[in-house]
């Protein structure tokens, strides 16, 4: 990789950095609890930052190497982000905490698919990923298996 494009993937995790740390505001203020002091919301910014700033260093990799493109990208972009980040944490949450309420999930469900709506899109826009490319023309001899190895490699990873 030349010079040129790294400094241009900096400037995109950079901007989508930005772009995730919006979503968190966003679902945030629409479903978050009502902050008292605006001290304590700009306290909250930089811990936000860096989570924004690692998921997206995390996403991005797996974007750009992708072979699918275009709005099936975004779908699988967005349930990792949510399944990952969302919903297998809540399944954690109501196994092992007894006291949660139910209505609390569902907030945190609703934030997560509002952070994972407006950044996956994005994400995939601003990584160049929305057009087809000639790389998904042709099938994928990786994941050529017989159903019975799907079950137990997922298996694995589900107990992983």
């Amino acid at each position: 990789m030349n010079v040129g494009k790294a400094v241009m993937l900096v400037l995109k995790v950079l901007a989508l950095t930005i772009v995730m740390l919006v979503a968190y505001i966003v679902a945030g203020i629409l479903f978050g609890p009502q902050v008292e002091s605006t001290e304590q919301a700009g306290g909250d910014l930089l811990p936000l930052l860096i989570v924004s700033f690692l998921n997206t260093a995390v996403l991005t990799y797996p974007i750009m190497r992708s072979r699918w493109s275009g709005w099936r990208l975004v779908a699988v972009v967005f349930v990792v982000l949510f399944g990952i980040s969302y919903f297998m944490t809540q399944i954690e949450a109501v196994v092992f905490v007894t006291n949660l309420p139910s209505s609390e999930i569902r907030v945190i469900l609703l934030m997560g698919a509002t952070v994972a709506v407006i950044f996956s899109p994005l994400a995939v826009l601003i990584l160049g990923k929305m057009r087809r490319s000639t790389a998904e023309e042709g099938p994928n001899l990786r994941l050529v298996m017989p159903w019975t190895e799907w079950v137990w490699k997922l298996a694995v990873i589900a107990v992983a």
